[in-house]
């Protein structure tokens, strides 16, 4: 199962001490680049993503992580230059579905009536359910517990089907589709 609330606390954590040192000062630097920013979010959510299974107990063998990460630097960039906070969450959203775009599951938990799984893909990679960034704020957690709750919903939107041998009497195996909804 997804840790949600382990990730939502890495998230604020970590988002915490992004901003910028000795601000105002001849030597202030940015402690950490949204590329850096962007890049950990996307690996903590691919690992966390990675705990998650469909509803017949089949884990997640493969997401992309890349487009997310473009995704979270692009949105970033867009809020830094003023841009639309409902629009940089868009681009989030867009980035949680492009990360389950080819998804696949594994195939070691036959469902129900079925002895072996052939394949098991995610069908729909999920509807774009917006990170919904709140007003001016000090609190950097708050949009990692934004993030989170927008990741969640829309792993409950992903479907897909898992394709699995289902005997018959006097007859070899048919292959059965059994459709699945929401990543847990």
């Amino acid at each position: 199962m997804i840790n949600w609330s382990g990730l939502e606390s890495k998230y604020k954590k970590y988002l915490k001490s992004v901003g910028i040192s000795n601000e105002g000062s001849e030597n202030a630097k940015v402690i950490k680049t949204k590329a850096k920013v962007a890049k950990y979010l996307a690996n903590e959510y691919e690992k966390a993503a990675k705990k998650g299974m469909e509803m017949y107990g089949n884990g997640v063998m493969k997401i992309n992580k890349a487009p997310l990460e473009k995704a979270f630097k692009s949105a970033f960039s867009l809020m830094e230059s003023g841009g639309p906070k409902s629009a940089a969450g868009m681009i989030m959203a867009g980035g949680f579905v492009a990360c389950w775009t080819g998804g696949m599951m594994k195939m070691s938990v036959p469902p129900p009536t079925s002895t072996k799984v052939i394949t098991n893909v995610v069908l729909f990679p999920g509807a774009p359910i917006p990170v919904s960034i709140g007003g001016p704020t000090d609190d950097a957690g708050a949009l990692g517990g934004a993030i989170v709750k927008a990741a969640k919903a829309h792993a409950a939107t992903v479907t897909g089907i898992c394709t699995s041998l289902v005997p018959v009497p006097a007859a070899p195996p048919v292959p059965t589709p059994f459709p699945w909804a929401g990543i847990k």
